[in-house]
């Protein structure tokens, strides 16, 4: 696959009979495409192009003298993930917020110009992502993995990094007032990061200040 119409050219055509010669498309026989081995669904030329197996039938020309026709399936193949032409837009570092971190992959295929001369986006259809190690500070890994029935094979891994995340950007939570109890009053905040409830001790740890007394 490269994004192109693709079809055989080295298609070479023979009368055995004397006088033997080469045939000629165009004046002894047509070339037509079809998706099916039936030859029933027929596909122009130029929209030969997804990875799969097609069929060229090739017709004689009564006006030559040639009746009949020979059916040549081909193939496609599809581009493995892992090729030099399938880049991978850099993933920025992820700031930690509570765990599950899944930071959006892009792929392009510089086999593939776009109009304006730049390298085809491959669709996110194309391939799902699944992540590993994703949960805590340090590397990750996105495994890109390409759908069975599409132009892409195989599975690539992207490696990514999570970086600590600064507490001061997280939402606390209004500390509800307390009446007089004799006792130090040590209420844990309500701490949140991007939807996900920080956990005092594994998130984050309270220190005493010694502007305050004893909380009583």
């Amino acid at each position: 696959y490269n994004g192109k119409s693709q079809t055989p050219q080295d298609v070479m055509v023979k009368r055995i009979i004397e006088p033997v010669a080469e045939l000629t498309e165009g004046v002894d026989y047509a070339v037509r495409y079809y998706t099916d081995a039936q030859c029933e669904k027929p596909i122009l030329a130029e929209n030969v192009i997804n990875a799969g197996t097609y069929y060229a039938k090739l017709e004689g020309l009564q006006t030559a003298g040639y009746i009949g026709g020979i059916v040549i399936p081909f193939t496609i193949k599809q581009k493995n993930l892992n090729s030099a032409d399938v880049t991978v837009e850099t993933i920025e570092d992820q700031k930690f917020a509570g765990g599950n971190v899944k930071p959006g992959v892009i792929l392009y295929d510089s086999s593939v110009v776009t109009s304006d001369g730049t390298p085809m986006k491959i669709p996110a259809s194309a391939y799902d992502v699944t992540y590993q190690d994703n949960n805590s500070i340090g590397n990750a890994i996105a495994t890109v993995t390409a759908n069975e029935n599409g132009n892409y094979t195989g599975t690539r891994d992207i490696v990514f990094k999570i970086v600590r995340q600064d507490i001061s950007e997280a939402i606390i939570y209004p500390i509800p007032d307390y009446d007089y109890t004799g006792s130090a009053i040590l209420p844990d905040p309500v701490i949140y990061f991007n939807s996900t409830r920080l956990i005092k001790g594994k998130d984050y740890r309270l220190m005493p200040n010694p502007n305050y007394g004893d909380n009583i």
